[in-house]
């Protein structure tokens, strides 16, 4: 922290500036039309992130022409477009959010109008830049420069880290006994002391998610009545929230040995026990207003329809959270998936064919071709045109030829 702005810096701060430079320098030596100054003018203008959408949108054109010999894009699909990018981050308040997006909609303009390269070799675009500027942003990260003594390094288990990232998630609480708890935990690690795991704590075990559902096994589990996708969405999810939750109170009776159950904290412990997970990478998100917020830049990353799983998740004893987990996620405690999602369907059974129909759309990865989302019209069109194409018996041979090839 002494060495802040000088060999210590701020990470994300780093890289906009580098593509600030690298954007002015590509401008210096290029020589661009009107109609590009008059955009990167009214970029340098605006006033909200609203503003820079409309502009990237307007002006925003295709590295190649369509080829009006081949199938046009049709309506009801929404394409995933450069606008994505002008976005908020949490570590920033809106007038730097708005300066950083001004970089960005001047690098997205010229990558996409000029003709300008992506500042990451071997990369198609930007976008990986963009998402990882964000990235930094959101985790604070920091660059060094010059060497670190060996003796100014301290390795820590990663239950203490953990279990800081348990007090972040507690900072709706008391905020004075929250520093004084990390104090007492960082007390702990300076006096060289070591985390005992009893053999029967939920951090010793290694469990599996199941994400080789078949489809059959799927309209089984949910009767018919949750839908391949949403089902195989919800199992994932069930999984990493209960192994989150399971993992969150292990890790607040550790911390409560490290204060040796000092009852001036125990409103805080019995909160991380009740409403705290452990971080599963594989559920959080860093983006701003996504999900359901953990802490300053940490959010799991839920759908809405998805979003009551967490409380269901919290209502459930640890045995159950256990069980959830053991079972690599399929696993219908108190029938949480089909009493809280069946309801979209009034509690109907979806036929066999539509239901092989929609797993088999929700099963490829439409991301890959650039399409975000359908509209439900043409979402049930495309479902229904599986569903003509005889998509169980199909399947079913698909799967058999696959295993003879195995």
């Amino acid at each position: 922290k002494k060495e802040l702005g000088t060999k210590v810096i701020n990470a994300g701060q780093y890289m906009l500036q580098e593509i600030e430079k690298r954007v002015n320098e590509y401008l210096d030596t290029t020589e661009i039309d009107n109609n590009l100054k008059e955009a990167l003018t009214e970029i340098e203008n605006s006033k909200t992130p609203e503003e820079l959408k409309e502009i990237i949108q307007k002006r925003y054109t295709k590295s190649k022409p369509l080829d009006p010999d081949k199938a046009g894009i049709r309506k009801g699909i929404k394409f995933r477009t450069p606008s994505v990018r002008i976005s908020s981050y949490q570590a920033l308040n809106e007038e730097q959010s708005l300066e950083k997006n001004k970089i960005v909609a001047k690098l997205t303009l010229l990558e996409r109008t000029q003709g300008m390269k992506p500042l990451m070799p071997n990369t198609a675009t930007n976008n990986f830049l963009v998402q990882t500027v964000g990235s930094a942003f959101s985790s604070l990260e920091l660059i060094h420069y010059g060497e670190i003594e060996k003796e100014e390094i301290i390795n820590v288990q990663k239950e203490i880290v953990d279990i800081f990232a348990l007090l972040q998630q507690a900072e709706n609480q008391d905020y004075n006994l929250i520093t004084e708890l990390k104090q007492e935990v960082l007390k702990f690690v300076g006096e060289n002391k070591q985390i005992e795991l009893p053999p029967s704590s939920t951090l010793t075990k290694e469990y599996n998610l199941k994400d080789n559902i078949s489809i059959e096994e799927m309209y089984n589990l949910t009767e018919g009545k949750v839908e391949y996708g949403q089902a195989n969405s919800i199992v994932k999810n069930m999984y990493y929230l209960s192994k989150g939750q399971a993992n969150a109170k292990d890790l607040a009776q550790i911390l409560n040995n490290i204060i040796e159950n000092n009852p001036k904290y125990s409103k805080i412990i019995t909160y991380i026990t009740d409403n705290g997970f452990r971080l599963e990478p594989d559920i959080i998100a860093r983006q701003s207003n996504k999900g359901i917020r953990l802490s300053e830049s940490v959010n799991i990353n839920l759908r809405n329809e998805e979003k009551e799983l967490v409380d269901k998740i919290k209502e459930l004893s640890q045995e159950e959270q256990i069980q959830i987990i053991e079972n690599g996620g399929i696993s219908n405690v108190k029938n949480i998936m089909n009493d809280t999602f069946a309801k979209t369907r009034q509690n109907e059974t979806i036929s066999k064919d539509r239901y092989y129909a929609e797993a088999i759309m929700a099963l490829y990865n439409w991301e890959k071709i650039g399409i975000e989302e359908f509209t439900f019209e043409e979402r049930n069109n495309l479902i229904k045109r599986i569903q003509e194409e005889y998509c169980v018996e199909l399947y079913n041979k698909l799967q058999q030829a696959r295993n003879r090839t195995k």
